[in-house]
């Protein structure tokens, strides 16, 4: 998800659906407790926001964390967020937006946050309401985060009305997948078996002749893309 003020880039953040492959905080921390039958994960990461619009009285991180619950749950089906961030960080996600911690573990050295340290914190969106109600529902208006995140409605989100199918709907073309495969640095040559298991049963028959190591076919010109607002 990326967020615009004009032609700035003011945010970015990225919402990974578990599906058959772990999600990244499953590298460090046990989440089998929530992945459970029924369940939907959602993994929140790399959330970042331009210095320049940091604080501001929420004027970003807000509706930002209001678009990635509805999202998450309308678009994504999800039951529980999950996240990994900086200990010093925790104690806002736990008395804001009220997510319990994972473990009593912090991670000295994080690969995918670049090295830092990490905590696990995970967020119940079943009981989301509930629980929001309980800790705002009395609150004035200007500080009530339940009516905020759970009633409002902005016209703006564009949101599907019913969950997107993750087995199908995150699949590459046959194309690109190809570029993929083919001209990047490690390509199909660094894939264990599992990969490709993992990779055929996720894109099915269509793309088997791309996950055969004797495949030899001219590689396709990536996609361009212009920048600039039609």
């Amino acid at each position: 998800l990326v967020v615009r003020d004009g032609d700035d880039l003011v945010a970015t953040v990225t919402l990974i659906a578990k599906t058959q492959a772990p999600l990244p905080a499953e590298h460090i921390f046990d989440l089998s407790a929530y992945d459970v039958p029924g369940a939907q994960l959602v993994e929140l990461s790399a959330l970042t926001i331009a210095r320049a619009y940091r604080g501001n009285q929420g004027r970003v991180l807000f509706p930002l964390f209001k678009y990635i619950y509805e999202y998450s749950v309308n678009a994504l089906g999800a039951t529980d967020l999950v996240l990994t961030c900086n200990p010093k960080h925790q104690a806002f996600y736990h008395a804001i937006y009220q997510f319990e911690s994972i473990s009593n573990e912090v991670v000295d050295s994080y690969d995918f946050v670049d090295g830092a340290p990490a905590v696990g914190c995970r967020l119940n969106l079943r009981t989301f309401a509930e629980v929001y109600f309980g800790v705002y529902g009395t609150k004035p208006a200007e500080k009530n985060l339940y009516t905020y995140l759970v009633e409002t409605r902005f016209d703006a989100f564009d949101i599907p009305d019913q969950p997107v199918p993750l087995d199908t709907g995150n699949r590459w073309s046959v194309t690109d997948l190809a570029w993929l495969l083919d001209t990047l640095a490690t390509g199909r040559s660094s894939l264990s078996p599992g990969d490709i298991a993992l990779l055929r049963d996720a894109y099915g028959t269509e793309y088997a002749h791309l996950l055969d190591p004797e495949f030899d076919a001219p590689i396709p010109a990536p996609a361009a893309f212009g920048l600039a607002a039609e």
